[in-house]
């Protein structure tokens, strides 16, 4: 009878886990996160998470980091262990950090947006100042998608300068709203965990 290569079928395991967790994380990136165009009526716009696949994703990663440490105490050989427990934890840092820039590291601002800016416009609002797209569009330059919104009324032009792809959470949201005479009407700013 032939033998398996593979002395320690946790090692397989381990290895299933990282690979499944790195295509699928890589597949989403790019299909749901780089190439995904940026929608006025995204369907996590309310949710603030996107599509199954981030659950997905954090569930390989949590198989990932608990085959990894399973796979630490054998053989109980103090070198091996120090090596394994090295290389697990090396490995599982990069997991990690891979899954949190894959989740909010994708999130788009439109060109020439700036924070301070878009807090200026919002505190003149405020304080009652009538505001036109116009002037808006001088400050903070093009929104990176306009139009009606599903969940505005009729007439009512929203601006997003800001967009998180459905592969990701914690969407920084920025909008501005516009009636029919193109003058601010309302904003929503969300900065979402």
């Amino acid at each position: 009878m032939k033998k398996s290569r593979f002395k320690n079928p946790r090692a397989i395991v381990v290895i299933i886990c990282v690979t499944l967790f790195l295509v699928i994380t890589l597949w989403d990136v790019t299909v749901n996160g780089i190439y995904e165009p940026v929608v006025i009526n995204a369907d996590h716009f309310n949710a603030g998470a996107g599509k199954g696949s981030l659950v997905t994703r954090s569930g390989l990663l949590v198989l990932s980091v608990l085959a990894l440490l399973v796979w630490i105490p054998w053989p109980f050989n103090w070198k091996v262990i120090i090596l394994k427990l090295g290389s697990a934890l090396l490995l599982g840092y990069f997991l990690v950090y891979i899954y949190g820039w894959s989740a909010t590291g994708l999130e788009r601002f439109s060109p020439g947006y700036d924070e301070q800016t878009y807090q200026e416009i919002v505190a003149r609002f405020s304080e009652g100042e009538k505001i036109t797209a116009e002037q808006i569009s001088d400050l903070l330059g093009a929104p990176l998608v306009s139009g009606e919104q599903d969940n505005t009324g009729p007439g009512i032009d929203v601006w997003l300068y800001s967009y998180m792809p459905t592969c990701g959470f914690g969407w920084e949201k920025r909008v501005l709203c516009f009636d029919e005479n193109k003058r601010m009407e309302g904003h929503f700013s969300h900065s979402e965990p």
